[in-house]
């Protein structure tokens, strides 16, 4: 099978190049990190440095593949309202464009419970439930703005499915385990109303059977399915797991939500006014740790096959064996 991974030197799409080579597909992954992909051409992938914006290019490298799986996005707490557009709305237009022109038999999107978030606290969250009024953030509206995107291409009568997996966290991980280490190095995290929300994740293992299953489960284009470990776990379990298996000490200490929010939401207004510098926290990443959410996955497992094989603290385990490697233990 001849399959093309979209931001394939990022977390997600680096592990299932990794795991579609090792099946013995003939993978193409596109990216700008040069140097990630030479790692991938290491594993057995065949990697092109093509931006999402080049829409002539990608035409011409999804040429005679059978599925694409666009995992490239911009996944940021903080950045410009027309970065999250050009890269999360423009490129995902231009992949579907491309993806029409070289008669690709399926497209699986890769969105995010993003879409879902208002700053209250929501369990067993169904694909059907009514998402905010208003995206919660400009990361959010872009992916909103990408599923639409993607639903209208299949209305048309592309095959395209879409996935929302919750905090994925695995091997390569550049956002969620660098951002705690940061925190952590300076001997105190802040849990959030005292770290008693439950939320979900999910290690990148189990995204990464989830989108082979997408890829071949019948019946499903125009859809959109959960994806996490579905085994909701407090923040403050999470935390203290997740330090544990990095190698790292920290103090754990409960603060206020609102207080948070509202100190978050000035320095927030002070980086709008002098020159957009990014906070150390914003109020969407308190509200994540501050706010239950957990999803409901019954759909993807009924109409995907698929189920959460590692579990949590196996996930972790694999993490933290590799973050010791490439980063040490503090």
């Amino acid at each position: 099978m001849k399959v093309l991974v979209t931001g394939a030197t990022g977390c997600l799409g680096r592990n299932l190049c990794q795991r579609l080579a090792a099946e013995g597909c003939q993978v193409t992954g596109l990216g700008r990190n040069r140097r990630a992909g030479e790692a991938l051409e290491q594993m057995g992938a065949r990697f092109l440095p093509i931006d999402l914006e080049q829409a002539k290019q990608m035409t011409g490298a999804m040429l005679g593949h059978e599925t694409v799986f666009h995992c490239a996005a911009l996944s940021s707490q903080w950045a410009a309202a027309q970065l999250f557009e050009r890269a999360n709305v423009l490129g995902t237009a231009n992949v579907l464009a491309a993806a029409k022109k070289a008669q690709v038999r399926r497209v699986v999107f890769v969105s995010s419970t993003s879409v879902y978030f208002d700053f209250t606290s929501k369990r067993n969250i169904q694909e059907s439930d009514p998402l905010p009024s208003s995206p919660v953030n400009a990361y959010a509206a872009s992916k909103r703005k990408g599923e639409e995107l993607v639903l209208k291409a299949a209305n048309e009568g592309l095959d395209a499915v879409i996935l929302r997996p919750r905090g994925i966290f695995g091997p390569w991980d550049s956002a969620l385990a660098p951002r705690l280490a940061r925190v952590a190095r300076r001997g105190i995290v802040p849990m959030p109303d005292g770290g008693k929300a439950m939320v979900d994740v999910t290690c990148v293992a189990n995204v990464v059977e989830a989108l082979l299953c997408a890829a071949s489960a019948a019946g499903v284009s125009g859809r959109i399915y959960n994806i996490s470990n579905g085994v909701p776990i407090s923040v403050e379990k999470l935390l203290r797991s997740a330090l544990d298996s990095m190698g790292m000490q920290a103090s754990l200490r409960p603060v206020p939500l609102k207080a948070a929010l509202f100190v978050a939401g000035l320095v927030e207004g002070a980086s709008h006014l002098m020159g957009g510098w990014e906070p150390p926290v914003t109020t969407y990443s308190l509200g994540l740790l501050g706010y239950d959410q957990t999803l409901d996955i019954t759909a993807a497992k009924r109409d995907l096959g698929w189920a959460p094989r590692q579990s949590l603290e196996d996930g972790l385990a694999t993490f933290g064996q590799w973050w010791k490697e490439h980063h040490g233990q503090s």
